[in-house]
């Protein structure tokens, strides 16, 4: 998995809520619950998704020798999709048709008979469905830092949704996704600078109307965070040795005390 093997990129969620304040057996056998089951004799839906153990996709243990580390725990995210391509279905469908119209004293198809192919061919692509011949797996890695009350994981947003569905079902606690603005706004409130961050700024590059002592207002300005703010949000797990670089908005902002 990224985290275990090397350098990956990643998005942040703080865990809210009363979450553990160490890692026990109830937290894995919570995860041995929601864990990906697949069904042996049923129809699987289209997209499936649950818990992995992470090493594989077929990893479907959680212990403390290979998913805890110092005091963060470490597993997966498994997203399944069942899917027949259109194409084929069209290429079952044209074929039943045209071995039932041969068939028939005029090379037709009837009505009723094409009605009977469609069955035909549904039950023929759930077969397959259930045979697994379709099936596509796909592994998100998490890791969840407990003594910061973090989550880390390279989950897009699609698998980002799946993600906070299960773990608010799986924990009872709620992912809140952390940009440099929202890591700026914890920062501030931790060393008591919260005004500084709504007095924050953007950088002025040219002179307003009314010269330098024009302030510009954008109501946007309070959900980012001024530079020299981020540059001191870092962000360690403490446990795989991971650390991130420093947070930046693609933006320079500033204090106002600082304009020039």
């Amino acid at each position: 998995m990224g985290f275990a093997s090397g350098s990956m990129s990643f998005r942040r969620f703080a865990v809210v809520g009363q979450q553990p304040k160490q890692i026990d057996q109830d937290l894995l056998d919570k995860l041995t619950e929601f864990a990906l089951q697949l069904g042996e004799y049923s129809v699987p839906d289209e997209v499936e998704y649950g818990w992995c153990g992470g090493r594989h996709v077929l990893d479907a243990k959680f212990s403390f020798e290979h998913n805890v580390f110092n005091d963060a725990l470490h597993f997966a995210l498994r997203i399944d999709t069942n899917r027949v391509p259109g194409d084929l279905k069209k290429a079952y469908q044209m074929m039943e048709e045209e071995a039932v119209a041969a068939q028939n004293p005029s090379g037709h198809i009837s009505k009723n008979q094409r009605r009977d192919v469609k069955d035909v061919v549904r039950r023929k692509i759930e077969e397959e469905l259930k045979s697994g011949r379709f099936r596509r797996s796909k592994l998100v890695p998490v890791l969840w830092d407990l003594p910061s009350h973090t989550l880390f994981t390279p989950a897009s947003n699609q698998a980002a949704e799946k993600l906070l569905e299960l773990f608010e079902r799986t924990f009872g606690l709620e992912l809140e996704p952390l940009g440099a603005g929202s890591l700026a706004l914890r920062y501030c409130e931790k060393h008591g600078r919260r005004r500084d961050y709504e007095d924050a700024r953007p950088t002025r590059f040219v002179a307003g109307p009314e010269g330098k002592s024009q302030t510009p207002d954008y109501p946007w300005v309070r959900a980012i965070a001024y530079d020299h703010i981020s540059d001191s949000c870092y962000c360690a797990t403490g446990a795989l040795g991971v650390t991130s670089s420093p947070v930046r908005e693609a933006s320079h902002f500033e204090h106002p005390g600082h304009l020039t």
